[in-house]
C-alpha cells in the first residue's frame, strides 16, 4: 500500500522481471511493477463478481452504482466499471448496464446547484454514457421520492428534521447508525422505483471490517454474514453487491493517485455534507483499532475479520417470521427489530410520527 523507494529498491516484481515500484499490505512477501500492481487489484474485483455469478445467464444486466461520498473508493468503482464495460471483445467485457445514483446531503439550495454543476462537468470529463441521477437524502422522509432536477428545492421541514437527527452533539454513535440505516432504505426505494435488482456499493476491506464490528456493537450480530458478503440478499428483490470487498482502501488510494496524474477524475468532490462530526463514536473507535492492527504487524486483520464473519450463521428462531421495516433483519417483533427500536429510543426527541412513517412495507 505504497511506493516507498526504501522498500522496493533493488527488488523485482512478484509477477514479472521488471523492477518493483509498488506494494500492498505485506511488502515483505510481494512487491509489484505498475502494471502488475494494477492487475492484482483488478483481479480481486473480477474475482468477486465472477465467483458469485453476478451477471451470468439470463439475469438482468442493469445495476445501480451508488456514489455517496466522493471518496477514492467511489471514484475507483466508477472508473473500473467504465473500463470493464468498454473493453473490446465480448469474452472480456463486463456485461453490465450501469446507472449512477448520487446521494446529496447539503441543505443549502445554492450549494446544491453548485455541487450539481461541478458533478456534471466531472462526469462528462470521464465520458460516461450511463444515466446519472441525483437524489437528496431528505427524500427518505417522503412517501413519493423524486430525483433532483433544475426546479428541485429542499423543503424547510425536512432540512430541519435532518439537522435535528444528525447535527446534535449527543449520542453520536446512534445518530451515525441511524444515518446508515436510512441511506440503505433510500437506496432500496430508489432501486425499486427504477426497477433495478442490483446495487453496487464501494465498501472496501476496511469498510466491511468496520461494518462487522459496528454491527456487533449495535446488537446486530445476526446480520454480520450479510454485511460481510459480496452479495447481500436482505432486501426483497434486490441484491447489494460489494465488488471491492477484498480490496484495501490504501491500494485504491494509490491507484487513484496514479490515475489522477494522467486524467481528471471525480476526486475532491464532497457530496456527503451532513456529517456527524465526531472523533469519539463507536464507529470511529472500531476503525481506528482495526487500522492500528492492520498497519502494526497484523497485515491480515481486515481479511481475517471478513472471512470469519462470513462463517457466522445466526440461529433459526421459529418465531422470527417478519422482516424489520428499517434494517430488514428477520425478527419476532411487529414493526422493527430490537436493535432498530433501541436506536430510535436512544436519540432524544425522535419524532413518533417519523417512526410511524417508517413502519410500512415499501
Amino acid at each position: 500500500m505504497g511506493d516507498d523507494p526504501n522498500i522496493v529498491a533493488g527488488r523485482k516484481c512478484l509477477k514479472c522481471d521488471l523492477p518493483a515500484l509498488y506494494y500492498s499490505v505485506n511488502p515483505k512477501q510481494a512487491v509489484y511493477c505498475k502494471d502488475c500492481f494494477l492487475s492484482m487489484v483488478l483481479h480481486k474485483f473480477k474475482f468477486s463478481l465472477g465467483s458469485n455469478k453476478i451477471f451470468k445467464g439470463n439475469t438482468s444486466k442493469k445495476v445501480l452504482l451508488l456514489y455517496k461520498s466522493g471518496s477514492d473508493a467511489d471514484d475507483y468503482l466508477v472508473h473500473v466499471i467504465r473500463d470493464e464495460t468498454e473493453r473490446v471483445g465480448q469474452h472480456n467485457r463486463l456485461p453490465a448496464e450501469p446507472e449512477v445514483l448520487i446521494v446529496l446531503e447539503t441543505i443549502n439550495d445554492e450549494e446544491l446547484r453548485s455541487l450539481l454543476a461541478v458533478l456534471d462537468k466531472k462526469l462528462k470529463d470521464l465520458e460516461i454514457s450511463w444515466p446519472v441521477r441525483s437524489i437528496h437524502f431528505t427524500e427518505v422522509f417522503k412517501q413519493d421520492i423524486e430525483f433532483v432536477n433544475d426546479d428541485y428545492r429542499i423543503e424547510e421541514r425536512y432540512s430541519k428534521l435532518l439537522k435535528h437527527l444528525f447535527q446534535k452533539s449527543t449520542v453520536k454513535s446512534d445518530r451515525m447508525e441511524l444515518k446508515r440505516l436510512l441511506l440503505e432504505l433510500l437506496v432500496y426505494r430508489v432501486a425499486k422505483k427504477l426497477q433495478i435488482d442490483k446495487v453496487m456499493i464501494s465498501d472496501t476491506a476496511d469498510t466491511t471490517s468496520q461494518n462487522i464490528f459496528n454491527a456487533i456493537c449495535f446488537g446486530r450480530g445476526a446480520l454480520i454474514s450479510h454485511l460481510s458478503s459480496v452479495v447481500d440478499t436482505r432486501f426483497p428483490e434486490l441484491s447489494v453487491i460489494r465488488p471491492l470487498r477484498e480490496i484495501f482502501l490504501s491500494d485504491i488510494k494509490l491507484i487513484m493517485k496514479l490515475r489522477r496524474s494522467v486524467e481528471q477524475g471525480l476526486g475532491d468532490l464532497s457530496v456527503n455534507q451532513v456529517q456527524i462530526k465526531s472523533k469519539s463514536s463507536v464507529q470511529d473507535y472500531n476503525l481506528q483499532e482495526l487500522t492500528r492492527l492492520q498497519t502494526h504487524g497484523f497485515p491480515s486483520t481486515f481479511t481475517n475479520v471478513i472471512q470469519t464473519a462470513g462463517k457466522v450463521k445466526s440461529t433459526i428462531d421459529p418465531e422470527a417470521t417478519v422482516s424489520c421495516y428499517l434494517c430488514f433483519e428477520v425478527t419476532d417483533q411487529k414493526d422493527f427489530c430490537g436493535s432498530c427500536n433501541r436506536v430510535f429510543n436512544a436519540i432524544p426527541g425522535f419524532p413518533d410520527e417519523l417512526k410511524h412513517f417508517f413502519s410500512q412495507k415499501w
